[in-house]
């Protein structure tokens, strides 16, 4: 930019657009650190953005953004009247009266959230001796970063029913699994896919509640199984995220009204399907030779994805 009242007394024309954060000035400092192209500036484009002089693009996700200038010398007697035209169709007029040396907020305006790019045109009137610059600059409005997704601690438990299956020889070489898992909320989603129903649709059943009533569920009569069926449990805790809890719903809304069939849609791929979307990891295979077709085995091997020691019911 160039000084622009003649003599002794001058204005600066020095133009920044930065988003609303409580300051009003701005360090040679903190410009020369949001610079265009500077690692600052390309880590979070919700920075502030201020530029000086022949830097004249800024971008940010906040709407909302704050024009200023600085006034160098003796500006005593000085006038300037702006006229300030947002490129979105909105302008506005700012009036500066003896502004004193150093940085001045003189306008501020709120853009519609809709990502664009404007171009923002500042004229002026001075009076009193001086003169100033017409100056352009171009402002950015960029959509928000992508939503974090925090890792959160979660647990998750798998229920084992040793007799699931009518024993041979005396001895139950099968048996049967259902899940369990935590929400944000402190509450569980807990359920198990009973084996085959009307039409081969799998008795699939599920319900939400504390910790407590979830032992409940599995230790009393239920839904499709008997007092007692359910002897022993294992849980694990682990790091989870938001959207995995809701996958793991949507896992079991999906297997609710499946048909039932080995391997695969069976109880044993139902809890690991449920647990794998939840976060679980290194889960026994639900498909391997070497834990199917025995839930009760799948279940002694749960170790491996951090489950601990069964505990009665």
């Amino acid at each position: 930019m160039k000084m622009i009242f003649g003599r002794s007394r001058s204005l600066l024309v020095i133009v920044a657009l930065m988003m609303i954060a409580g300051m009003s000035t701005v360090s040679t400092a903190r410009a020369a650190s949001s610079l265009p192209g500077t690692n600052a500036a390309r880590a979070a484009s919700s920075a502030q953005c201020n530029l000086r002089h022949t830097i004249s693009t800024c971008q940010s996700t906040d709407p909302t953004v704050t024009l200023s200038t600085e006034a160098t010398g003796n500006t005593s007697s000085c006038t300037f009247v702006w006229d300030l035209s947002w490129g979105d169709g909105h302008s506005s007029q700012s009036t500066e009266i003896d502004p004193a040396d150093g940085w001045k907020v003189i306008a501020q305006h709120t853009y519609a959230s809709t990502p664009n790019t404007y171009t923002v045109t500042a004229t002026g009137t001075p009076s009193g001796g001086c003169t100033l610059t017409p100056f352009v600059v171009t402002f950015i409005l960029t959509n928000p970063a992508p939503p974090v997704n925090p890792r959160i601690k979660g647990k998750a438990c798998v229920f084992d029913a040793p007799s699931g299956v009518t024993p041979v020889f005396g001895h139950d070489i099968f048996g049967h699994v259902g899940w369990g898992f935590e929400l944000p909320s402190g509450y569980w989603e807990f359920g198990a896919n009973e084996g085959p129903g009307s039409l081969d649709i799998s008795k699939t059943w599920y319900a939400t509640g504390t910790f407590q009533q979830m032992l409940n569920s599995f230790r009393d009569k239920g839904r499709h199984h008997s007092l007692t069926y359910y002897e022993t449990y294992k849980c694990a805790t682990l790091n989870t995220t938001s959207t995995a809890i809701g996958h793991a719903g949507t896992t079991v809304g999906k297997e609710f009204n499946e048909l039932y069939f080995v391997p695969g849609r069976d109880c044993e791929s139902q809890v690991y399907n449920v647990l794998a979307a939840y976060g679980v990891h290194h889960l026994p295979s639900d498909t391997s030779i070497h834990y199917w077709p025995s839930p009760n085995n799948w279940f002694n091997h749960l170790s491996s994805a951090g489950f601990g020691n069964a505990k009665r019911l």
